[in-house]
């Protein structure tokens, strides 16, 4: 866009410029809440935790604080920056914000709480598949019973994954599925659009060097899914055309994210749009609804007469 400056006197009617005129693309998440801070490791049972870790993102700010946020808490040990907590609700921006920056920028004071138990294979039997996975071998839409699918090294999902979510005669049926990556990436086609389930990215060390444990939102398969393409700066692997391939579809995510890195790519929809935004009717690249299928219990055995419940909560905050 390029402009020029008018006024009677002479001086002024030289002035001219050009700048450039971008989309903000923004993330938001639902029914659960964002913590930033703590990472899986495959070689201990516990997080990695990274103090300087924040977040990033676009918000409209006052008064209704659209675009990037949680309709509940945010948990970071370093930065919240342009990201809401409690959105939608009179104590938005930040009365659900929990981060270590200083009071006053965009994060309230507080400490990011880190789960102790970051081991996501402890409970898995089978062997694990090896090298960069192909569509076929996981599940396909729409997807029924639980799954647990384990791979060394990266996977790149070309598909939809998506629960079936009718029909359910017992807590058996209830769907749930579950990628464990160690020691590689995820890499997300620049053509899905929906993914259910758990997904979760370990990094490992091998021989002093960190290797994987970063999902990326938008990539492409050069053919022969051998290396995908991502976004890159340095120009290594990157997606040619990258603005326009991941700004044709958003993704929306019913399930969660674990990582050590999430390099949200989407460039879907923009900030200017942002504007009372709901789950169903809403303009960010990426959404997170942190669904039922997710806590659920799957076991058809009659409760102990000492309880009539069970349940897990987040913290009341």
């Amino acid at each position: 866009m390029t402009w020029n400056l008018t006024s009677p006197y002479a001086l002024a009617t030289a002035c001219k410029g050009t700048f450039n005129v971008v989309n903000l693309p923004y993330l938001q998440v639902y029914g659960g809440d964002t913590m930033i801070g703590s990472s899986p490791d495959y070689s201990t049972s516990t997080c990695d935790q990274n103090d300087a870790a924040g977040i990033y993102s676009w918000n409209r700010g006052s008064p209704d604080y659209s675009g990037a946020g949680d309709q509940f808490a945010v948990q970071a040990l370093g930065l919240i920056n342009g990201y809401a907590s409690a959105q939608s609700s009179s104590n938005s921006p930040t009365g659900l914000s929990l981060a270590n920056s200083p009071s006053g920028t965009n994060g309230s004071s507080g400490t990011g709480l880190a789960s102790s138990d970051c081991n996501f294979t402890s409970d898995i039997s089978s062997p694990s598949q090896t090298g960069l996975q192909v569509s076929s071998e996981l599940p396909s839409a729409p997807f029924s019973g639980t799954t647990t699918y384990y791979a060394k090294g990266d996977v790149y999902i070309s598909n939809n994954i998506i629960y079936n979510t009718s029909g359910w005669t017992n807590v058996s049926d209830i769907p749930y599925f579950k990628l464990i990556v160690v020691g590689g990436n995820i890499y997300i086609g620049s053509n899905v659009t929906e993914l259910d389930g758990l997904y979760v990215a370990e990094p490992t060390d091998i021989n002093g060097t960190i290797t994987g444990g970063t999902i990326y939102t938008c990539a492409t398969d050069p053919g022969g899914l051998s290396s995908p393409y991502y976004y890159n700066p340095s120009g290594t692997n990157a997606i040619s055309n990258y603005y326009s391939t991941c700004s044709k579809n958003k993704l929306t995510i019913y399930g969660s994210f674990v990582a050590q890195q999430v390099e949200f790519l989407r460039t879907s929809g923009t900030l200017g749009q942002a504007s009372g935004d709901t789950l169903v009717n809403n303009h960010a690249a990426e959404v997170f609804d942190y669904t039922p299928e997710m806590w659920l219990p799957r076991d058809n055995s009659s409760p102990s007469d000492s309880y009539t419940a069970i349940t897990g909560l987040p913290p009341e905050l």
